[in-house]
């Protein structure tokens, strides 16, 4: 909640600059259209999977029918019930504050990737636009007028990222933490069915909201780096000094969404994280193996 005050200090000048870009590349069509599939979409999964917990702590509580909240709570959320003594109106707000609180990443989560998208539409169009003329024999002062509006496009990632740049690394952050928890449950092999299917269905979604996040995220800075390509393809009739440094500053410029300006969300840093993670799936099986083992011995 204090990072959204703080982007909403931050919003009059963003909107500013983000309606300025809008104005000089025009309408996009569908992009109002994303956002509420997006909108939905986030909305629905959050809460089937938060109802889904709801019911499946309410099931596996086996305990009277009378006493069957304030046990749901005290398993649920130890961290409060073993510094505060059990009361009805108690449990009731500590699930209206879990509930809450779901829906706000969730919200951390809709917004960062509503912003990856309009970026993503932006640099799409300047794409098609250079990439449709490049064939043709422009003057310096052309090549002059793309590298002005590229430089744009990285003048509002730029603001977007000081913005949004410490709402993407708590999410971030919680998704990596939920999904390791998720794992690690996954290793205790609950006699329960519903909590089983409950696990796995709740890593599914966590792991689909985690990659939808990466996915859109670093599509910023892999469209960044397409006209790459396409300048390195510009006929010799048309290649001019100020080509030259529209490929060093695109070759210098780093422009991409940062989690609190800690890491940058691009391919190498995601492929390291998931190597990192399943270093930690082999490590829960090795435990997992090991422990058993000691098991079987100490019966024996």
């Amino acid at each position: 909640m204090t990072q959204f005050l703080r982007l909403s200090m931050k919003w009059p000048e963003l909107i500013k600059k983000w309606e300025v870009l809008e104005t000089y590349y025009g309408h996009r069509k569908y992009l109002s259209y994303k956002y509420n599939v997006l909108t939905l979409s986030i909305i629905a999964v959050t809460f089937v999977e938060h109802i889904s917990s709801l019911i499946t702590g309410l099931i596996t509580v086996k305990k009277d029918s009378t006493e069957i909240m304030k046990h749901y709570c005290v398993t649920r959320f130890p961290q409060v019930f073993m510094h505060v003594e059990f009361e009805v109106w108690i449990g009731f707000l500590v699930l209206m504050i879990n509930m809450v609180a779901c829906h706000t990443f969730a919200f951390v989560d809709q917004l960062v990737i509503m912003f990856c998208i309009g970026l993503d539409e932006f640099f799409d169009d300047f794409n098609k636009r250079i990439g449709q003329e490049r064939r043709q024999k422009l003057q310096p002062r052309e090549w002059r007028t793309f590298r002005t509006d590229y430089t744009r496009l990285c003048n509002l990632v730029a603001s977007v990222d000081k913005c949004v740049c410490h709402l993407l690394f708590s999410s971030f952050a919680m998704h990596l933490f939920t999904i390791c928890i998720e794992l690690h449950h996954s290793m205790l092999l609950s006699a329960d069915r519903e909590e089983r299917s409950h696990i796995i269905f709740s890593f599914i979604i966590a792991g689909g909201q985690a990659c939808a996040l990466c996915f859109f995220t670093v599509r910023v800075h892999d469209k960044s780096r397409e006209p790459l390509n396409i300048l390195y393809a510009v006929p010799s009739i048309s290649y001019c000094q100020e080509v030259e440094i529209f490929l060093l500053q695109i070759l210098k410029n780093h422009v991409v969404l940062t989690g609190g300006h800690l890491f940058s969300m691009t391919r190498r840093f995601l492929l390291t994280i998931v190597g990192t993670m399943l270093s930690y799936e082999v490590l829960l099986l090795q435990l997992r193996i090991l422990t058993a083992g000691k098991a079987t011995v100490g019966d024996g």
